[in-house]
């Protein structure tokens, strides 16, 4: 049985639910092995799912790259157009005409090349810096502004943090992901080993045996869909897609209760194994085989409401113990 597969908010709802189930049937649960089963298995896991719930997602970290880029690309800009609006235009005034060749000092000869990359930004400003204070009396005799000349020092210090901080992020992403992995595999532990001893323990095909089947979600053309339930109608879905080891995950995205099961829609009774999807819920994972009397054709949904009405739908597959 392997959960390496399901993704890190999943595999943190299926420990949350099977947590649940476990505390409701402890006493099964340390009849069946006292030694795994011992009294503190529910605050361990309790604390494993601490652990799990208050480590960011490599989402977080994205966009902590994301903003870390933004800042580094904002500098570049600002020293770009303090260069060329307050600094240059004085350096020329100063030597253009007397000392031409010194210009180069200053980069203006390489300041193409410098402006497209931190590493070689971070150069040009550091010379920059330090010729303009060689040549201070020159400067300041055109008009330079000294407030903008003591800016490059800011932007140079600016500059040379944000880069070695971006520079570092792909190192913290990755440590990042190896100690999520491993947090989440002590995590898996718990949930693994309680569905495996709620198989053993429970008769199959009972309700409770059926609590303890991991299910993971289906990616690809079964993903998450939504589907509009017109008022007064039956929509199938996932017809020939289902069997009694199909699992769906629910949400309710209308404005209306919806009656939903498995089997065929041609049929007109609907079975006693219906339930109805209240307005507003969210996320309710449901078995195949709890909502069908045998028939596996479709999810069978109804509304019989007067208003339009709507379902999220998530394909949900057995995650067997040689996974």
């Amino acid at each position: 049985m392997a959960l390496t597969t399901v993704t890190f908010s999943e595999r943190l709802a299926l420990a949350l639910r099977f947590l649940a189930y476990y505390v409701m049937d402890k006493p099964d649960f340390m009849d069946y092995n006292p030694v795994r089963f011992h009294n503190s298995w529910e605050a361990d896991w309790q604390l494993a799912i601490s652990k799990a719930e208050s480590f960011g997602s490599d989402e977080n970290l994205v966009d902590e790259g994301t903003d870390r880029t933004a800042a580094l690309n904002q500098t570049m800009e600002d020293s770009r157009q303090n260069y060329q609006r307050y600094i240059k235009p004085f350096v020329e005034d100063a030597f253009a005409k007397t000392k031409p060749g010194l210009m180069n000092s200053f980069g203006i000869n390489n300041y193409d090349e410098s402006r497209r990359t931190p590493a070689r930004m971070i150069l040009f400003l550091k010379n920059l810096s330090e010729k303009c204070a060689a040549y201070k009396t020159e400067l300041l005799a055109v008009g330079i502004n000294t407030t903008k000349v003591a800016l490059i020092d800011t932007q140079h210090d600016e500059l040379m943090d944000l880069y070695t901080n971006q520079s570092t992020f792909t190192g913290e992403r990755s440590e990042s992901a190896r100690l999520r992995g491993e947090v989440f595999e002590a995590l898996d532990e718990f949930t693994m080993q309680t569905a495996r001893a709620g198989k053993n323990i429970y008769d199959v095909d009972t309700p409770r045996y059926r609590r303890y089947i991991l299910y993971g979600s289906v990616k690809g053309s079964d993903a998450a869909k939504y589907y509009a339930v017109a008022s007064q109608k039956t929509v199938s879905i996932l017809e020939g897609k289902i069997d009694n080891r199909s699992g769906f995950l629910l949400t309710n995205s209308g404005k209306v209760n919806l009656t939903v099961y498995v089997g065929d829609a041609a049929v007109s009774a609907v079975p006693d194994t219906a339930i109805t999807l209240a307005v507003g819920e969210k996320d309710l994972r449901v078995l195949a085989a709890d909502l069908s009397e045998g028939v596996f054709s479709a999810l069978v949904v109804k509304n019989e409401k007067d208003t339009d009405g709507a379902i999220t739908v998530q394909l949900l597959k057995m995650i067997d113990d040689n996974e």
